[in-house]
């Protein structure tokens, strides 16, 4: 069911690209040349270089995106601090770890060096 399916979505391609070269008036392209290259291309399409990567090909670090509405931040209804029995990471500051999260929030850290807690709830 599926193969069908591809090759009719191939053949189809290659009709339209029979058709825009008839616009251009070059030579059309034989089926078989056609999946060829169409082969060949999506087989290249991800395809990384060999060697190291590059520079240029690394992505940057994403800031921190608060979910969390600015009414609902505020509105001083159960927020409470809880207790996880897994180090997890603050969403709030950069290299945060705590056991305590907000109850509704569910992103603040409250430890003895720093207190996002509040300062997210203010």
């Amino acid at each position: 069911l599926f193969w069908p399916t591809l090759k009719i979505a191939a053949v189809n391609a290659w009709f339209m690209h029979k058709r825009i070269l008839q616009q251009h008036k070059l030579p059309p392209t034989p089926l078989r040349e056609f999946l060829s290259e169409l082969a060949t291309s999506l087989i290249l399409l991800n395809k990384r270089p060999p060697g190291r990567p590059s520079i240029q090909n690394v992505t940057p670090f994403k800031k921190v995106c608060l979910n969390v509405p600015r009414d609902v931040r505020r509105d001083s209804n159960e927020h409470w601090p809880t207790w996880n029995a897994k180090l997890n990471r603050c969403k709030a500051c950069p290299g945060g770890y705590t056991y305590v999260s907000c109850a509704k929030c569910k992103v603040m850290c409250f430890n003895k060096d720093r207190n996002c807690f509040v300062s997210f709830h203010q």
